[in-house]
């Protein structure tokens, strides 16, 4: 497996992160490192609390318009259906959660380098400190322990945002995936520094921290990151395939009505958007076949408003031979 040039950055930065914790553990001794550790575990804390308020008031009304602007582009039959306001609302929470891990990251440090300066001044203002007594070889030892730990605990949760980033990588909008617009960001990720952080059994408490900050209520139900972009991947693979459907030459409806039974099929596993949504889709999608086929002429009058998705898949058989049926005597005619 090759390295990319960011992957390469990623493990020089690591590799040196945990030698400069290490020597300034072993130098500052036990006693001022367990300090430090203490001190940083309560900058984690508070990054945690101020994290989401501060990317909501700098950061939020830029994704949505970047969300917006990602829906414009897509496909017009495809956007009127499926990429309504609530799939807006889906893809910014997304986005808006990503964002926050890394705003987290940044205000971890911006507390981790404020604090350490204020140590710094406490620590020389009290003489014991800095006692002759203090600068032995066990004290550097378990210096340079708790400086190892702490780059292992510290790393993880700095590095937290890059290794989780391929939840994004997941997402597709109407067939055009937004990796491919947001490739240099997407391709910072680095698996060999993901699976270091594992063997070292630190990895969880990132991925712990990345759960808590992309949280975020859906439907009335509670969801992580990855629990609602598995879902919404489910839900635009199928629209993917509806969407390669109608815009064929000539729409078969038999062909697009099987793919919705499959969109529905989908639409039982997922909870993440609503049931009107889900209706809508179905709808919206039948409506849009029934209107442009060479059937067409028969149905200028005719619209489904399904109240639910199981009414429709009680529908579906009678709908495909009702098709077919009208197919054949139009072929017969023809």
């Amino acid at each position: 497996m090759s390295c990319t040039v960011f992957e390469v950055i990623i493990l020089s930065a690591t590799i040196i992160y945990f030698v400069y914790e290490v020597a300034k553990g072993s130098f500052e001794g036990g006693i001022k490192s367990a300090i430090n550790f203490c001190v940083n575990i309560v900058n984690t804390l508070a990054a945690l609390r101020f994290t989401l308020p501060i990317t909501e008031k700098f950061f939020y009304d830029k994704i949505s318009n970047i969300v917006t602007g990602l829906i414009a582009k897509a496909d017009e039959r495809v956007s009127t259906i499926f990429l309504t306001e609530e799939f807006n609302t889906l893809l910014t929470s997304i986005m808006f959660s990503i964002l926050s891990t890394f705003v987290f990251v940044g205000i971890f440090w911006i507390l981790r380098v404020m604090t350490a300066i204020l140590l710094e001044i406490l620590y020389r203002a009290i003489p014991v400190l800095n006692s002759e007594k203090l600068n032995n070889l066990p004290n550097k030892i378990i210096g340079g322990v708790v400086g190892l730990i702490s780059a292992g605990i510290f790393g993880a949760i700095s590095i937290m945002p890059i290794n989780n980033i391929m939840e994004v990588k997941k997402i597709s909008l109407g067939g055009e995936l937004i990796e491919d617009k947001y490739s240099i960001i997407l391709d910072i990720h680095s698996p060999r520094v993901n699976k270091f952080y594992e063997l070292i059994h630190t990895k969880a408490i990132g991925d712990r921290l990345f759960d808590e900050i992309t949280k975020t209520t859906l439907n009335n139900r509670e969801y992580t990151i990855s629990e609602f972009t598995d879902e919404l991947v489910l839900l635009n693979e199928e629209i993917q395939r509806i969407s390669d459907i109608v815009n064929k030459e000539k729409i078969n409806p038999v062909e697009v009505l099987n793919e919705i039974d499959k969109l529905a099929d989908v639409f039982t596993q997922i909870t993440v958007v609503s049931e009107e949504y889900k209706v809508n889709c179905i709808n919206g999608t039948l409506n849009y076949i029934l209107h442009n086929n060479k059937l067409s002429f028969l149905f200028k009058k005719t619209e489904f408003s399904y109240k639910s998705v199981e009414e429709f898949k009680e529908d579906l058989e009678i709908l495909i031979k009702a098709v077919n049926t009208i197919d054949s005597i139009f072929n017969k005619l023809a």
